[in-house]
């Protein structure tokens, strides 16, 4: 009879201890966390501006809107100037001064305000050479390239070295030949050959109203000048930057290249 009792009694044991077992691998299991607004909240707004939005923004508008629409807490980070400073304007026609829309003129209004270097640059461009607003649009291309922005440098180098005023042109000179000179032979070569790509493709599709006047050569009667007068080209070199086997002086290569941009624009 006991033994019977025993042989009974022993699965209802093996029972209980595998439903303690059960319960106590349940408690045992992290439970999942769940993404809230206050977790949201407890982020550092800053970081994420800086190090997300930010970069974000550089490589895409489109990615920063969309990203935008994910929660309120990216939609208010990213009204941040600090993303309005970086944002990318290659998804916006070069030139949206006028006649745009509400939100894109709010949009460029609010780059302005963040000093975005590129779009400092395009008004400054379109106050150059459309409403010939000439002190202001050389004050926005100064504060463009002040930000490193070096096709705004080319382009200021370029209006100040078309200047009557002689300290004036020695100011764009300095700049020009710091665009066509600075770092590797490669490197160099492309940069000068992007800015001249990128202000001419702007110009062109601006209204322009106040024209640069195309210099005379200059007469220099330097050695390296007068030596290398037979190797001067009446344009740029093709797929190339400032023409390396052409030896001149800072004046003579900023006015030879202020020479060949109006011959660019079609100015005579």
């Amino acid at each position: 009879m006991s033994n019977s009792t025993d042989h009974r009694r022993l699965p209802l044991r093996k029972t209980s201890a595998a439903r303690k077992r059960r319960k106590t691998s349940l408690r045992q299991q992290p439970e999942p966390v769940m993404v809230s607004d206050n977790i949201m909240n407890k982020i550092p707004q800053d970081v994420v501006v800086t190090k997300i939005l930010a970069r974000v923004a550089s490589s895409s508008l489109l990615d920063l809107l969309n990203a935008n629409q994910t929660c309120k807490f990216f939609r208010d980070a990213g009204k941040d100037n600090w993303v309005f400073q970086h944002v990318s304007m290659d998804a916006l026609q070069v030139v949206q001064w006028k006649n745009s829309s509400d939100h894109v003129s709010s949009f460029l209004k609010r780059c302005e305000e963040a000093q975005n270097p590129e779009a400092l640059y395009r008004l400054g461009m379109v106050e150059f050479f459309n409403r010939k607003e000439i002190e202001t649009g050389r004050e926005l291309l100064q504060k463009a390239s002040d930000l490193g922005h070096t096709v705004a440098t080319y382009m200021l180098g370029i209006v100040l070295l078309d200047s009557s005023d002689e300290q004036t042109m020695r100011k764009g000179r300095e700049l020009l030949n710091n665009v066509l000179t600075k770092g590797p032979k490669r490197s160099r070569n492309e940069e000068v050959q992007d800015c001249r790509e990128k202000s001419l493709t702007l110009l062109r599709q601006l209204w322009i109203n106040e024209f640069l006047h195309r210099p005379k050569k200059i007469k220099c009667d330097k050695p390296t000048c007068m030596d290398q007068a037979h190797k001067k080209r009446n344009e740029w070199s093709p797929n190339k930057g400032y023409d390396e086997d052409v030896v001149e002086c800072e004046a003579c290569k900023c006015n030879r290249e202020l020479i060949l941009f109006c011959d660019k624009l079609g100015i005579y």
